[in-house]
């Protein structure tokens, strides 16, 4: 039975009324209507801005003649955005049919949702400047160590969750009637069931998160017996975006014998749409750390600029339809009232189901990670004819230099689509 043929029966059940049958001595036929309607319309933005305009940290040290220790310099310069936007939607429809008698039950379940969220973060960091000097002069001691940071960071996030179940149960219970009651149908009255659901989703997130340093420098310098210096300039950022929709349709019909033509229909849509989009972005434009002095100590340096992006999408679609048709058994000296029948002893019965479960995904992410003409220089510089030995295989050389510039960009996207259909007729 083709697809147009099933929606055609079911249309048909659905909105065609039965001619009342039987005299008036006849049990009068129920029925019974629901008609359940569930929409949604939301829309979350959100959006995170931070920005630091030319911050400088600056820490001099001037020692002349003066013993003692320079104490630990912790300088930083941060700028930080978040940003969060997410929607949420729990639909739950039940309906529940009981006739004793010949019935005519139907019941109509629609759920529709459309989420929409957008997610914005940037931070941007304009010639940050962490700079350290020390000067000793005939001052003996050690300078303390030196941390000197200059971070950026942007996190974005948008997200949708729909959540719909539809269940319906119709029954029909009724005994038999005298064949005096349904001329033609000695089986009893007819009985009509129909059900109808629909669910339809449409989902878009939006996320992008942005990091930018234009021209970040770290500088310590200064003679003497230099203690450890570390000195980073990080760049980060990250997106995600993200759509979950689960989709529950359940339908259950029975008709108990004593009836005598048996329609059942049952029509199940499940649509859902989903976008997901992400961009994260990291920049870095001359980044720039310089370590000088003499009596070199450790000395490390970093420049990072990282990006992460992802974007997914994931549906989940559950159809069950179940029809359970007595049948009606019908004597052979009455066989003759009902040519409908199939020659067996039973009513005709009538069954119709048709599920249909589309689903569109679309889901996209980029990430960027770029470094303009980084720059890690260390130097020492041996003043008023300070000579070193020159190191042996057993001792460790006076300086220790480690200088790292890295750049990565992560970028994922993904639809997950796992959709069940099950339908059981039974006579």
């Amino acid at each position: 039975m083709t697809r147009a043929r099933l929606a055609c029966i079911a249309s048909a059940a659905l909105l065609t009324p039965l001619a009342a049958t039987g005299t008036a001595a006849a049990q009068a036929p129920g029925t019974q209507e629901i008609g359940q309607s569930a929409a949604s319309e939301q829309i979350a933005g959100s959006s995170a801005t931070s920005v630091q305009h030319g911050p400088v940290n600056q820490n001099i040290s001037v020692r002349i003649g003066s013993p003692g220790d320079d104490g630990a310099v912790t300088q930083t310069n941060s700028s930080a955005a978040s940003s969060a936007a997410g929607n949420h939607n729990a639909t739950g429809q039940s309906a529940s049919q009981g006739a004793a008698g010949p019935a005519r039950q139907a019941i109509g379940q629609d759920a529709s949702n459309a989420q929409k969220a957008l997610s914005a973060a940037e931070s941007v960091q304009v010639a940050p400047r962490n700079e350290n000097i020390s000067v000793r002069i005939h001052s003996p001691g050690d300078n303390g160590p030196v941390t000197q940071t200059n971070n950026s960071s942007a996190t974005s996030k948008a997200g949708n969750a729909n959540h719909t179940s539809q269940e319906a149960a119709q029954r029909a219970g009724g005994g038999m009637l005298g064949a005096e009651a349904c001329k033609g149908c000695p089986g009893g009255s007819p009985a009509v069931q129909a059900i109808g659901q629909d669910a339809r989703s449409g989902q878009a997130a939006g996320s992008e998160g942005l990091s930018a340093q234009l021209a970040p420098a770290n500088s310590g310098q200064g003679p003497g017996g230099g203690g450890p210096v570390t000195q980073a300039n990080t760049s980060d950022a990250s997106s995600a975006a993200g759509n979950s929709a689960r989709t529950h349709q359940a339908a259950d019909q029975a008709a108990a014998p004593g009836f005598g033509t048996v329609v059942q229909a049952i029509g199940q849509a499940a649509a859902n749409r989903q976008l997901a989009g992400s961009q994260a972005a990291s920049l870095q434009d001359r980044p720039a750390n310089v370590a000088g002095g003499a009596g070199g100590g450790a000395v490390d340096q970093r420049n990072t600029s990282s990006a992460g992006s992802s974007a997914g999408n994931r549906n989940e679609t559950r159809q069950a339809a179940r029809q359970l048709a007595g049948g009606v058994i019908v004597l052979p000296r009455l066989a003759e009232r009902c040519p409908g029948c199939d020659g067996g002893g039973h009513d005709p019965a009538v069954q119709a189901i048709g599920q249909d479960a589309s689903n569109r995904q679309g889901a996209w992410s980029e990430a960027l990670s770029k470094q303009i003409c980084p720059l890690n220089h260390a130097h020492a510089a041996l003043l008023g004819g300070e000579r070193r030995p020159a190191p042996s295989k057993a001792a460790p050389a006076p300086w220790s230099l480690e200088q790292l510039s890295d750049s990565g960009a992560r970028s994922g996207s993904g639809n997950a689509a796992a959709t069940g259909q099950d339908a059981r007729q039974s006579r």
